[in-house]
């Protein structure tokens, strides 16, 4: 058998390798413009006319931002795909406007197709008031910040690059509700009866030392262990926003009940940070979406055993 040669190479764009009369192209295809790597630019100015000109790349910040079609940026940190203004545009908008229309156009709404192939349920802690809870349950609180808040703010972003990366989801929880019964009850059998392949349930840690910080995945021995442990090890790996809490950015946990309930393939909670140390607060705070968007991309290695093509 023999292998071709990867050609998807910076921002998994197809390199262009072809030859132009005696000389090597090297350009890579963004769908709606070439870029060239050599000079540090595109060719053209973008189609949608927002730069005056063609050494523009990601609005000028390829810190905060990647140009997946060559038409939009798209903001790391928000989530959101943007124009040159600042302004967010539109999935439709985007993909609308572009020469090539995603295999598997993402789904818009919170809920399931009701295909058991692939959904991913997105729990984001605490946040409920059920029969084991007096009240809406805050979760840890501190340096003026409720974890539920917080840790909502961030599955929100997972969800909305998995939607984007054409993955059927399902969020637990969109805000503060009310249920009957037991609230981690309630996690679990929600993603059980969706038919979800995948449970990701996302916190945000404290300790009673305010030097304690860093982002961990944990999972439970039991039952799937080795996909939990794999879903785990994924997630950890696409992390760079936050520093990791101990060398593998994993631990096991076999008494949570939110894990253990579940009967899918994998499950995992994902501590991202530490509510009581006060440069985590500031990153997480100041990069939820791009928090949110490197679990996602976990989430989605984990599926499919690769990186998404932009």
């Amino acid at each position: 058998m023999v292998l071709s040669e990867n050609k998807y190479l910076y921002n998994g764009k197809e390199l262009q390798d072809e030859l132009l009369g005696s000389v090597n192209l090297d350009w890579y295809c963004y769908g709606a413009r070439m870029y060239d790597p050599a000079l540090g630019r595109w060719h053209v100015p973008d189609p949608m006319q927002q730069f005056y000109s063609p050494y523009v790349y990601a609005a000028n910040d390829p810190i905060s931002n990647i140009d997946p079609s060559g038409m939009y940026s798209y903001n790391w940190n928000t989530g959101e795909y943007e124009n040159s203004n600042g302004d967010v545009v539109s999935w439709d908008e985007v993909y609308g406007n572009n020469f090539e229309e995603p295999d598997d156009p993402p789904k818009n709404s919170n809920e399931s197709d009701g295909s058991s192939d692939g959904i991913v349920a997105l729990d984001a802690g605490h946040g409920i008031d059920g029969s084991n809870n007096p009240k809406v349950d805050p979760g840890a609180v501190a340096n003026g910040v409720k974890e539920k808040d917080l840790a909502l703010k961030i599955t929100q972003s997972a969800n909305k690059m998995l939607q984007a990366l054409g993955v059927n989801t399902i969020m637990v929880r969109n805000g503060d509700i009310e249920v009957e019964g037991n609230s981690l009850v309630y996690r679990y059998t929600v993603a059980n009866e969706t038919g979800a392949e995948l449970l990701v349930s996302i916190h945000i840690n404290a300790a009673g030392s305010t030097d304690a910080s860093g982002f961990m995945v944990l999972y439970s021995t039991n039952g799937n262990g080795a996909n939990n442990k794999r879903l785990a090890e994924s997630i950890v790996s696409s992390q760079s926003v936050m520093s990791l809490k101990n060398a593998s950015g994993t631990g096991i946990r076999n008494n949570l009940a939110v894990l253990n309930g579940f009967n899918g393939d994998a499950a995992v909670l994902v501590e991202v940070g530490f509510l009581t140390n006060t440069s985590d607060v500031n990153t997480m705070k100041n990069h939820a979406g791009g928090i949110g968007n490197q679990i996602a991309m976990g989430i989605y290695q984990y599926l499919f055993g690769a990186e998404p093509e932009f």
